[in-house]
């Protein structure tokens, strides 16, 4: 099943308890603290998958619109103003 939240008034754990995977593509508003705690506890709590499609102009830069980007860096993942690294990634 898939569920579009894209006309709901916020993403919220009701709406990511229905969900098995979480798309972000391009996000480029803002989340609120609440939105950002559900995204949080569906992928640490609840062993939820997310997968957010940024542009190279967004990554590590939330003040360009979205700041999904501290979010990512919860989990280890970084912008390197090309690409994203997890942060235990080392280039040999």
């Amino acid at each position: 099943m898939i569920s579009d939240f894209r006309n709901s008034s916020e993403l919220s754990e009701h709406v990511l308890d229905r969900c098995r995977l979480c798309i972000l593509p391009n996000p480029k508003a803002k989340f609120y603290k609440e939105e950002l705690d559900a995204l949080r506890s569906y992928v640490r709590d609840k062993g939820g998958s997310l997968l957010v499609l940024l542009g190279e102009a967004q990554l590590g830069n939330d003040h360009l619109g979205s700041n999904i980007g501290s979010l990512l860096e919860e989990f280890g993942v970084v912008g390197n103003g090309g690409g994203l690294l997890p942060q235990w990634s080392r280039v040999i």
